[in-house]
This record gives C-alpha cells, sequence and structure tokens, in this order.
C-alpha cells in the first residue's frame, strides 16, 4: 500500500522522521513501516515487536492516508522521556572514544562465527544483524553495562527502540555467568522462550569473537563435531595463542551452558612444540650433556616427555586406538614422576598447576585403559567357555562396552577441552622459556653429579619395602609397585649418561613391573565388576556367571599376590643387581 497523492516516497519521508528525536513507540512504528517498504513480512515485525499482526497492517494502512503525521499523533513522548536526536553508529562511535577498527574485526568474526554454526542454532537474518549491531557497539565503554547504558541513551538512526533495547543487552551480556545473563534477557518485556534461545546464543557467539586476542581472529574458526558427542571446536592459532586460551576459559563453559553445545577447542601449536611433536614422531631423543646444569638436564628430559604426549594426543584424535590410550597414559605418569624428580632443580611452586593437571589427565585416561584391559581379558576368557556359559557373560560385555565407549568419549574432549590444551601451551612455555632461577652458589649442580642422588634416593623408597614383601598388602603391593616405576623411570631419563649395563637393570625391573601390573589389573577388575552388578540391576539375572569370573580374577590376584616375593628375590633383591647398578652409576 502506498501513501496517498502528494505524499513523498515512502522511504525517503521514515528515513528523514527517523532522524528526528521520535519517542521509543514512535521509532518502533517508524521502523517497522521501513521495513515493510523493504519487504519484510508483517508477521515477522508483529513477533519481534510483540504486538498483533493486526496492528502493524493498521499501522501501514493510517500511514498511506495521513503520511508521518499519523506516528507523531499517535505515539506523543511519555512524561518522563527525555528525546534526543539520533545519531549515526559510526558518530557514537567517535562520541566515546572507541576502537572502530577492533570493532570492525569483531564483526567481522562474529559473522562468520554465525555462519559457520548456523546447522545449531538455525537462526535467520534478523538474528544475525543483532549480532552484528551488537559486537559493532560492545566497546563503547571499557565495561560492558558502560556501552550497554551508551546504546541506550543514544537513539540511532538505523535501529528501532525494541531493536537498540535487545542490542544494549546483548552488549551488557559479555560479563556475567550463564545464570545472570539468563535472567537478564529473560526480563525482556515481551520475551518468549524463542526468543531468549536466540539472544542466548547470539551472546554465546559474542563473547568468544569479543574474547579473542586480535592476533588469533585471522586464524579463528568454528567447525560443527559431530564425534565422540555433537559438539563445536573452535580452532585458532597465532603469536598470543596463550592468551587466547586464558581469556577463553570463562567463555567455553558459558557457550556450553548456554547452548548445550560442548565447546572444544583445536589449537595450531607454536613452532616450538610443533618441533617437539615431530622429533617424537621419528624417535629422536634428547642429547643429554654430564656436564650441563641439572636444571637445562631437567627441562630437556620434560620436553622429551610432553613431545611423547603430543604425539599420542594427536594418534588418539585422529584413529582412537588402544594402545595410544595406554601410551598417553604412560607419558603422563612419565610427565609426572619427571615433574617430581626435579622439583627441587625446578621452581616447585611454578610446577604445582602442571602436576594437578597431569593428575587429572591420569584419571580420565586411567578409566579407559582400565575398561580395555578388562574388556581384552573378558572376552578372551568369554572365548574358551562352552556356549551356554558364554550366554551368561553377554550382557556384563555388553554393559562394559558402553562404559567403554562413554569413557572414550569423555577422554577425548577433554582432550580437546580447555584445561588440557591451556596445560599443554602453559607447559610448554614454562620448559621452553623458564624464569630464571636465584643463584644460590658460585657454580650450579651438574647433571652427572645429580643423577646418582636422585636414582639412589628411588632405590632407597623401593628398598624399604624389601623386609615386609612376605606378609604385604594390596594397598602395600599397589605403593610399591609406584615406586617401582619411578625407579624405573628415574634411571630411563638419565639413560644417555649411564653405562651399559642400563639396559639389563631396565629390563629386570620391566619383569618386576608386569607382575605388579597384573596384579592391578586384576585387583582393579575384581572392584569394577562389583561395581557393575551394583550399578545395573539387569546384570542380576547372570549373577552367578558374573561372579564366577570375578572368582577367577581374585585367584590370579591372589596367586600374583603369593608369587611376587620371588619374582623380586630373583630380579631385584640380588647383589647383582646392586653391583650392575653402582657400575651403570660410575660410567656417566
Amino acid at each position: 500500500m502506498t501513501p496517498g497523492a502528494g505524499t513523498p516516497p515512502l522511504r525517503g519521508e521514515l528515513a528523514r522522521l527517523l532522524r528526528q528525536p521520535l519517542s521509543a513507540a514512535a521509532r518502533d512504528r517508524a521502523h517497522a513501516l521501513l521495513a515493510l517498504e523493504r519487504g519484510v513480512p508483517a508477521a515477522t515485525l508483529a513477533t519481534e515487536l510483540q504486538i498483533p499482526v493486526q496492528r502493524v497492517r493498521a499501522w501501514q494502512r493510517s500511514y498511506a492516508l495521513r503520511g508521518s503525521a499519523a506516528i507523531i499523533a499517535a505515539h506523543p513522548p511519555a512524561r518522563d522521556e527525555a528525546l534526543r536526536t539520533p545519531v549515526t553508529l559510526a558518530a557514537l562511535q567517535q562520541a566515546h572514544n572507541t576502537n572502530s577498527a577492533s570493532a570492525a574485526a569483531v564483526v567481522q568474526i562474529a559473522a562468520a562465527f554465525f555462519s559457520q554454526t548456523a546447522d545449531r542454532h538455525r537462526l535467520g537474518k534478523r538474528s544475525r544483524q543483532l549480532l552484528l549491531h551488537a559486537a559493532a557497539l560492545h566497546n563503547l565503554e571499557a565495561r560492558p553495562a558502560a556501552s550497554a547504558l551508551a546504546i541506550q541513551t543514544h537513539p540511532l538512526i538505523l535501529l528501532s527502540a525494541t531493536t537498540q533495547r535487545t542490542v544494549a543487552v546483548l552488549v551488557r551480556a559479555q560479563r556475567g555467568s550463564f545464570g545472570k545473563v539468563q535472567r537478564r534477557l529473560q526480563a525482556l518485556p515481551g520475551t518468549t522462550a524463542a526468543q531468549t534461545t536466540e539472544l542466548i546464543w547470539l551472546t554465546a557467539l559474542l563473547r568468544i569473537a569479543a574474547r579473542l586476542p586480535a592476533a588469533c581472529r585471522a586464524s579463528a574458526a568454528l567447525q560443527l563435531a559431530d564425534q565422540p558427542t555433537p559438539g563445536v571446536v573452535l580452532e585458532f592459532g597465532g603469536a598470543q595463542v596463550l592468551a587466547g586460551v586464558a581469556a577463553l576459559r570463562r567463555e567455553t563453559k558459558f557457550f556450553t551452558a548456554a547452548t548445550g553445545q560442548p565447546l572444544m577447542l583445536n589449537l595450531r601449536l607454536p613452532p616450538a612444540l610443533r618441533a617437539l611433536a615431530r622429533a617424537a614422531r621419528k624417535g629422536k631423543e634428547p642429547e643429554l650433556l654430564p656436564n650441563a646444569p641439572v636444571a637445562e638436564t631437567a627441562r630437556l628430559i620434560l620436553r622429551q616427555q610432553l613431545a611423547n604426549l603430543l604425539h599420542h594426543t594427536r594418534n588418539l584424535a585422529r584413529r582412537e586406538d588402544a594402545e595410544d590410550v595406554h601410551q598417553l597414559r604412560v607419558s603422563t605418569r612419565r610427565l609426572r614422576a619427571a615433574s617430581a624428580l626435579f622439583s627441587a632443580s625446578l621452581d616447585a611452586h611454578a610446577l604445582k598447576p602442571f602436576v594437578r593437571a597431569l593428575r587429572t589427565a591420569g584419571r580420565v585416561f586411567g578409566r579407559v585403559r582400565d575398561l580395555d584391559v578388562l574388556l581384552e581379558k573378558l572376552t578372551a576368557h568369554h572365548a574358551q567357555l562352552p556356549n551356554p556359559q558364554q550366554s551368561g557373560l553377554d550382557s556384563l560385555i555388553t554393559y562394559l562396552r558402553q562404559q567403554q565407549a562413554t569413557a572414550r568419549a569423555t577422554a577425548l574432549q577433554y582432550l580437546h577441552g580447555i584445561d588440557h590444551q591451556a596445560f599443554i601451551l602453559e607447559f610448554g612455555a614454562f620448559l621452553m622459556h623458564p624464569p630464571q632461577p636465584a643463584v644460590t652458589g658460585p657454580h650450579p649442580v651438574l647433571a652427572c653429579d645429580a643423577a646418582p642422588q636422585l636414582i639412589y634416593a628411588r632405590l632407597a623408597e623401593v628398598r624399604a619395602f624389601l623386609p615386609h614383601l612376605q606378609n604385604a598388602s594390596l594397598a602395600d603391593l599397589h605403593d610399591l609397585r609406584i615406586d617401582f616405576k619411578k625407579l624405573r623411570y628415574a634411571i630411563d631419563f638419565f639413560r644417555p649418561l649411564l653405562g651399559a649395563e642400563v639396559k639389563t637393570l631396565i629390563g629386570y625391573l620391566k619383569r618386576i613391573q608386569d607382575v605388579l601390573g597384573d596384579l592391578n589389573d586384576a585387583d582393579v577388575a575384581c572392584a569394577m565388576l562389583r561395581q557393575a552388578l551394583n550399578d545395573d540391576p539387569a546384570l542380576q539375572l547372570q549373577y552367578w556367571d558374573i561372579n564366577a569370573y570375578i572368582t577367577v580374577r581374585e585367584t590370579e590376584r591372589t596367586a600374583l599376590q603369593a608369587a611376587f616375593p620371588a619374582v623380586c628375590a630373583e630380579h631385584f633383591a640380588t647383589a647383582a643387581f646392586q653391583q650392575q647398578l653402582a657400575s651403570a652409576v660410575a660410567a656417566r
């Protein structure tokens, strides 16, 4: 419908009207009429303004008859409404000394994020425009609340009053927990549940776009992932990748809570860490020098273990092989052992957060490894049974495979989570460019002097168990297994500095670890199987068959526990072992 004779063209008259001071209701009506002229459906405008569609059509008819006078007459300003002349977006930015170049970069990356996640949020052009307006105005002031206030108190030519109020709320939502932001969005007048969901998605995208450091934006992209669970992967790199991880630590949690989509990271590692991973793939080992300071030797050893962790992390993310799970778990244990071994030579306080992260990773991948070993031995036992007895264990195998799939999904999600990614970057930076230690003497401690002290300290911890082996409990043997690992790792770390006997020594320690490892696997299997019976009532139908298998593993555990003192006496508690160790250490 067009205005009557003598009335200026719709767009020109409405554009001039929107440059005048108007009440909020008048601005909404003028913007609605302008949108109708541009082809926006009346139903869409009615939904946006939370009014009946018949009212939008009545506005259209009234304007055709009376022009802009109908708008001004129908919507006078409220008694406490101060009218101000509308300004352009650029003028508002200039008035607040905004970094417009930074705002433009956030607009660009926000638009890319919106398009890359379109299949998940399924929002339209209007939602995209809301996001871009919020991105352009997100940094008017230092605080988001102050930026939102500036938006609300300066009418913008481009935006209706309703849209401007929504943009201000999106800008303010850059800060605050998910619960607080959700309540703020729900408090918007006339907001439906669907609109709240829309605004929450836009807030989550804006927060990520605004938090990314400038150096990371060019390489940033969001990708949809369906494996191991549906989610979104944020990929970025650049010189400020570590700062980007620190800035996004809260935003990943907000995104997951807001959208229901886990936000995982796929970081492009700095060149130094990529070089470490390549060296691990090629099997290269660091060159240890006897006369090097022990702190530098410690960093070289820790870098090698971190390189192995990166190598197996990449393999596991690509092919999900059980051996990579095992090697990843071994890498975390070796890193923990090396961190503890060299804590006196490095900054023990600075190492604490890295050790905590390694402990968490060990628990995550330990769960996967325990299930892998349990299922491997259970299926082998299952294959040897006659058919009637096999069916009694079928439901148990099905249950454990479901647990295994869940544990693998959790492990892969942890690999791409911000905590693990931050650990990799921060620990790598610590090892590449560590803080300068305080000088405590005229000369640094050398690696050749530290090696005997550290190895024999681990040896003393193991030998303290020997008088109690005959009556050792399962808990004692579990602790002994850990101490044997620490001894073996200490010898292995210093292997390039030791004599040829080190190969035989490590072989002896591996045999002892194999027995203790089988004992631990049997003990863990018994506990996991009994837990399965308690957790899944359906397994009670096969109670006797499952309990029979538990008895098999308990018998295995008892036999290994009884046999271990003899194994230890044969391979470790001998004069030959002590002589070979002394000879290997003396050859440094």
